[in-house]
């Protein structure tokens, strides 16, 4: 996980890596301005979930 750039952004490669950044909320940088943030749900049995929000 990053938040340098300020823009929401999600990559789950066939290495089973996830690069996740959440976005921001007091300084968003993606061309449509959305403020964002990003919940993760990590569960034992379940797996690891996300979920992007804009306010």
């Amino acid at each position: 996980m990053y938040g340098h750039t300020h823009m929401p952004y999600l990559d789950e490669n066939e290495d089973d890596v996830t690069i996740l950044n959440p976005g921001s909320i007091s300084l968003p940088r993606q061309d449509d301005g959305k403020k964002t943030y990003a919940i993760i749900d990590i569960d034992d049995f379940e797996g690891v979930a996300y979920e992007f929000h804009n306010i």
